[in-house]
């Protein structure tokens, strides 16, 4: 009588442990899909940074963010070998900036203007000789 307990108690548990782990993996795959997954970069206006399918700057906090990311080493290889779009005009006007990478921290991506223009922008050069935009 006891055996017949027993097997049914860790079977139990083993069906418990199973469903358990399923949880876990969906879960998982829920929170991946929430984000993004690695389709896109939530940071820019789309893309995934490659020739096909860059990056993708469509306003001026993508562009700000982009500069900020360089200057101040959140993206430590200087986004090299990763690419950029333009999709419209920006206008800047009213901002001071600096060059987007420098002799240190150089920007080492593709940037395509797609003849679009950045205007108003006001860069402030420091005493470094190696500036970016």
């Amino acid at each position: 009588m006891s055996r017949i307990k027993f097997r049914r108690c860790a079977l139990f548990v083993v069906s418990l442990l199973i469903s358990a782990l399923l949880c876990v993996a969906l879960m998982g795959m829920t929170f991946a899909a929430e984000e993004g997954g690695s389709d896109q970069d939530p940071l820019f206006g789309g893309g995934e940074g490659t020739s096909a399918l860059p990056y993708i700057i469509e306003n001026e906090a993508d562009f700000l963010l982009m500069m900020d990311n360089v200057n101040n080493i959140i993206a430590p290889d200087g986004y090299f070998g990763k690419f950029f779009k333009l999709v419209r005009d920006l206008d800047l006007s009213g901002k001071t900036l600096n060059p987007i990478g420098n002799y240190t921290y150089p920007f080492k991506g593709n940037f395509d203007g797609m003849g679009f223009s950045i205007n108003g922008i006001d860069i402030v050069k420091e005493k470094d000789s190696y500036t970016g935009l």
